[in-house]
């Protein structure tokens, strides 16, 4: 009645962006009206290369319930810990 998401599913994806996509159904807002109604949100996760530029990454609404997310994945960062010991050579006993 209120027009706020009460449930939301999980129907098709990858499992790491499932609970992603159910959290952002539940802000979604519609018009309030009589009873329990049924939408179908069709969000899609595109990864844009690195070279892509910013304007490029956005969230893009279709009509009328498709959502395209789009954005670039950061490169793989390695943690070094600056207090480790340097590597032995193979073989070195410690």
């Amino acid at each position: 009645r209120s027009g706020m998401v009460v449930a939301s599913k999980t129907i098709d994806g990858h499992k790491l962006l499932q609970s992603v996509a159910e959290s952002a159904a539940k802000h979604w807002r519609f018009e309030p009206g009589e009873g329990p109604r049924v939408a179908r949100l069709i969000f899609s996760f595109r990864i844009l290369p690195k070279e892509a530029a910013q304007q490029d990454t956005s969230v893009r609404f279709r009509p009328p319930y498709n959502i395209e997310v789009r954005t670039i994945v950061p490169e793989a960062m390695t943690n070094r810990d600056p207090g480790a010991s340097v590597l032995k050579k193979r073989g070195q006993k410690e």
